[in-house]
């Protein structure tokens, strides 16, 4: 008896009064109340039961990574504003990993404390302009707030020992993948006007360089040859592989000729896994792509999409050739605006008086700097990912933003070196493809509105997390015991024997 009341009596009155609390709560912030009920869902569930935990870490991040490869911008708007499905995400993985502690592990490494100064001094730049801007400094913030999600990731890739079953998740998702990627180009630019595309939305689901990037990632894991461990799909053999390529070699001719930053984010992957790993099948890849461009050279194929890019070959030598300065006026006017905003950033950062702190997050770049093109001022950002960062937090920001970069290179090719002295083929091969990755990322960042949205923040900053927990795995082997077999992400023995 509890004042009177019996055992049963107790927690019925309790979950009374909170479901009065949340439904009060909603009139005032469904954010609030949406925040509170997750926590109540998975805090005690993961405290209770450890297996649970797991599995409020794993399912949520691999539901809208997925979601947002698949869906893009459709996907991301699913939710009620501010919170939408990738803020739901992250604060039930949040929940999961407050709970069980995982957060620690990464943060006890120097890549982890970089990363968080990095959030602090972001933060303290975006902290002071809610009361003006509110929401609009939060959406601002995503390009930073997201890296939590690379907190949470290598948290529970060190606790529950999950890195290489990341392998064979994205290799059963292959043969799909790319296939989804095919349709939705084919409906975006082959028939922009058509039928199917009003009816379902394809054309609008995934833009070209957000394309470019994943294609990036999937051409890098075929080179790798990390399809064959770990994946029931494409234990097919050969003949699978050779299938593959020319489907990635369409999707690629339709995104690259629309799009220069996607076109430059795969051609820097594919020279990442160049220069670190020689022994991959570019003999498959190059027989597809002499094949494809003999099909167009003698059938004289020349899609007209009914834009100023066409979708050819000759469009993306069109497209290189424009990153320097030259091609023709249609990609020149684009080139010059990016060019003019970049350098007055640079102007009133670097050299002016927003060296310290920028501008913050809130306002809008678009407008202040002069070169707003949306009428309903939509556009906040410079097409640049990391001049983003420079303008909103100065020059101490931008350089926390780089050193991190910098540091978890530089940590993943020490990590790549010992794994290739070692003989261990798998774990190299894993670290070159994340690298490859991410510079397919950082590359499209440079051309885009990509780390700012969810789209390509969460999945930057969750691949950002797996390169974490390998460049601090070596402090919590000395630190730790083993960590415990992931339930969830079952390992295979031959992938646990790397």
């Amino acid at each position: 008896m509890i004042l009177g009341l019996g055992r049963r009596t107790v927690p019925l009155l309790l979950g009374a009064v909170a479901a009065v609390g949340l439904g009060a709560g909603v009139i005032w912030s469904p954010a609030a109340v949406v925040g509170a009920t997750a926590a109540l869902l998975v805090i005690p569930s993961c405290l209770a039961r450890k297996d649970l935990a797991e599995k409020w870490t794993w399912w949520p991040l691999l539901v809208v990574l997925w979601g947002y490869a698949f869906g893009g911008r459709t996907f991301a708007g699913i939710g009620y504003g501010p919170v939408y499905v990738g803020e739901l995400a992250l604060g039930v993985t949040l929940c999961a990993a407050g709970a069980t502690g995982t957060l620690r592990r990464p943060l006890g490494s120097f890549i982890g404390k970089l990363l968080l100064a990095f959030m602090i001094w972001c933060a303290v730049r975006t902290v002071p302009f809610l009361p003006a801007y509110g929401t609009a400094a939060l959406r601002d913030a995503a390009i930073w707030g997201y890296g939590l999600f690379a907190l949470v990731t290598a948290g529970a890739i060190l606790h529950y020992g999950s890195l290489f079953s990341v392998v064979r998740l994205y290799g059963r998702a292959i043969w799909v993948f790319l296939l989804w990627l095919l349709l939705v180009g084919y409906v975006r630019v082959l028939t922009p006007s058509a039928a199917v595309g009003k009816v379902f939305w394809l054309g609008g689901l995934l833009k070209p360089g957000d394309v470019s990037v994943h294609l990036a990632g999937v051409a890098s894991f075929l080179l790798l040859g990390l399809h064959r461990h770990g994946s029931a799909n494409l234990r097919g053999g050969w003949i699978q592989e050779w299938l593959l390529w020319p489907i990635w070699l369409l999707s690629f001719l339709l995104s690259a000729s629309q799009n220069r930053g996607g076109l430059l984010s795969v051609l820097v992957s594919l020279s990442v896994v160049l220069a670190l790993w020689r022994r991959g099948g570019w003999g498959k890849l190059a027989v597809a792509t002499l094949c494809l461009l003999m099909a167009f050279t003698f059938l004289e194929l020349d899609v007209d999409v009914g834009a100023p890019r066409k979708a050819s070959p000759q469009q993306i030598v069109v497209n290189l050739l424009s990153l320097s300065g030259g091609a023709g006026s249609v990609n020149e006017g684009t080139r010059q605006w990016r060019l003019g905003w970049w350098r007055k950033i640079w102007g009133y950062t670097v050299q002016g008086d927003y060296f310290w702190g920028g501008k913050g997050f809130g306002r809008n770049l678009a407008d202040e700097d002069g070169f707003q093109t949306d009428s309903a001022h939509s556009l906040r950002s410079p097409h640049n990912g990391h001049l983003t960062i420079l303008a909103r937090s100065g020059v101490p920001g931008f350089t926390l933003w780089l050193l991190l970069q910098i540091c978890l290179w530089l940590g993943l090719l020490r990590r790549y070196s010992g794994a290739a002295r070692a003989k261990q083929t798998r774990r190299a091969a894993l670290i070159v493809w994340l690298l490859a990755y991410l510079a397919a990322f950082s590359v499209n960042s440079a051309f885009d509105v990509y780390l700012e949205g969810p789209q390509g923040g969460i999945w930057f900053w969750v691949m950002f997390g797996v390169g974490v927990s390998i460049v601090a795995e070596a402090h919590w082997k000395r630190t730790q015991a083993p960590a415990p077999h992931c339930a969830l992400l079952p390992q295979t023995a031959h992938l646990r024997a790397v």
